[in-house]
């Protein structure tokens, strides 16, 4: 993953230095940014189940409290015991394995897709490309053929990929980072509690990563910096 620079002209990356490969036009420093492109299948990726759970989870959670609190508002310490003894618990957790079915489903119809994420000078951008999506897959992505249509077009992709999923962060955002060395990855999170964005490099870009992302987020005196 090497340095690259942007050329405003060609609206494409290309080799830094001091003018463009292909048209010769002055690059700004600006421009300059860290490229990561690679391929994953988002059923067999622990960070698109876990961006799937922090949802599910949640909603479990609440529907059990409400109704716990609600039984010791309403009965007290016997409505508790009832409510926990009575089959609720079993009922809570053949939703919850429903609730995982319908999260398998779903990532297994997403297919498999490329995710290309930008550092830059103003923040991190991660897109999820698609190619060819059928309208069933965009609805597992939770998305529609119009708001992919509308995506692309802003990033004038060819070749049939079609971006499905779009997060952007400025540094001045990001509330807390977190480094997993064993597995080549950087936590992007947006408040401090909830994870906005997932990097992955390869082996030999990992370090050249980590201090460029150490970098930028210097001046953001709210940031935590952590490593795995």
């Amino acid at each position: 993953m090497p340095m690259v620079n942007y050329c405003k002209k060609c609206k494409a990356e290309v080799p830094a230095g001091e003018r463009c490969s292909r048209c010769g036009n002055k690059l700004t420093k600006t421009g300059e940014r860290l490229s990561i492109h690679y391929q994953r299948v988002p059923v067999s990726d622990w960070f698109c189940w876990n961006a799937m759970l922090r949802v599910v989870v949640p909603v479990i959670t609440l529907v059990l409290g409400t109704v716990v609190l609600a039984e010791a508002l309403t009965e007290g310490e016997a409505g508790v015991i009832n409510a926990l003894t009575h089959g609720f618990l079993d009922a809570a957790l053949c939703a919850f394995g429903a609730l995982l079915f319908v999260t398998l489903i779903l990532l297994l119809l997403q297919g498999p897709e490329e995710v290309r994420c930008t550092l830059s000078t103003q923040g991190a951008t991660l897109n999820d490309y698609v190619c060819k999506p059928s309208t069933l897959k965009l609805y597992a992505r939770l998305t529609s053929p119009a708001a992919i249509q509308t995506q692309t077009a802003k990033d004038e992709l060819e070749g049939g990929l079609f971006c499905a999923g779009h997060t952007e962060l400025r540094w001045a955002e990001i509330r807390r980072a977190q480094y997993w060395p064993e597995t080549f990855t950087i936590l992007l999170y947006r408040p401090r509690y909830w994870e906005a964005m997932c990097i992955r490099c390869d082996p030999n870009s990992y370090d050249e990563t980590v201090s460029f992302v150490k970098g930028k987020l210097l001046r953001n005196k709210h940031v935590k910096n952590r490593t795995k």
